[in-house]
């Protein structure tokens, strides 16, 4: 519940900030290019690819599980 509350009072924020302008890719609405921002907000960028490139093999190992165990009734 915690993690669901911290969430959305950060797309509210992020919202709030750009209003009318908000692009779907939350990361596109910051214009960091030489800026005083720029390096911290590439280091958020690399840190999300890698989160995302982290999660994806649970993902799929966890949609493995429920695909053998629905299909075929084997629990591996």
């Amino acid at each position: 519940f915690l993690s669901f509350v911290v969430t959305i009072l950060t797309d509210f924020a992020g919202y709030a900030t750009f209003l009318d302008s908000t692009k779907p890719d939350i990361l596109v609405n910051f214009a960091v290019k030489d800026t005083y921002i720029a390096l911290a907000m590439n280091i958020v960028r690399a840190c999300y690819g890698v989160g995302l490139a982290l999660a994806f093999p649970m993902i799929v190992w966890e949609l493995r599980q429920v695909v053998f165990i629905l299909g075929w009734g084997v629990d591996t």
